[in-house]
């Protein structure tokens, strides 16, 4: 609620002349004539879920716990969403159970 991480740069994997700048809405509290500078960060962002592989940019840090949901009418669609975090460290990725999505294999090629 205190942290800013906007504008989100998205763009499609292998096209970076293509950038869709976000930001975060409005704040969420108001005191007297002054905004409280406290957010939910929300991105609303409609992609192509034909091109399959986006690059999230932060220009702030991205947050420890963040949730993502894509709203398509078919359930099998999916896309991979790539974030490159400032420092080297372990992640690991849920479904909306809870349930641990396990990771791919390494690849020395990429």
């Amino acid at each position: 609620m205190d942290r800013s991480m906007q504008p989100i740069y998205v763009s499609e994997v292998g096209k970076p002349e293509y950038k869709n700048k976000v930001n975060s809405q409005m704040d969420h509290v108001w005191d007297n004539f002054y905004a409280g500078q406290k957010r939910q960060s929300r991105f609303p962002i409609i992609i192509n879920v034909n091109q399959a592989e986006w690059d999230l940019d932060f220009t702030g840090t991205p947050a420890k716990n963040m949730y993502f949901e894509l709203n398509h009418d078919d359930p099998k669609k999916g896309v991979t969403l790539r974030i490159a975090y400032p420092s080297a460290g372990s992640y690991s990725i849920t479904d909306k159970d809870d349930k641990l999505i396990e990771m791919n294999q390494w690849d020395d090629k990429i």
